[in-house]
């Protein structure tokens, strides 16, 4: 990873780091909700898979959480690639 890709996510999250903090939301809110909303995801999942494919149910519920994380972090990639396009 270059000096380059560096500045760039230094210029990324600033860009969101303002329009967040414009819009008053507080990081630890945004956490707390994804987690939430795993968590609301997985507790469905478990009642609708029931005992016998338990270890199935564990697997998406490690999806979604890993999604949490991998999917911001992923269309922050794109917009990234996309302003070096510029």
């Amino acid at each position: 990873m270059g000096f380059g890709t560096l500045l760039r996510l230094l210029l990324a999250s600033l860009v969101v780091g303002v329009v967040v903090t414009w819009l008053d939301v507080e990081p630890t809110e945004l956490v707390a909700r994804a987690r939430a909303a795993a968590a609301w995801a997985y507790t469905q999942l478990r009642a609708l898979t029931g005992d016998l494919v338990h270890s199935v149910g564990d697997l998406v519920g490690y999806v979604l959480v890993g999604a949490v994380i991998v999917v911001p972090v992923w269309l922050l990639s794109l917009v990234v690639k996309a302003l070096r396009r510029r």
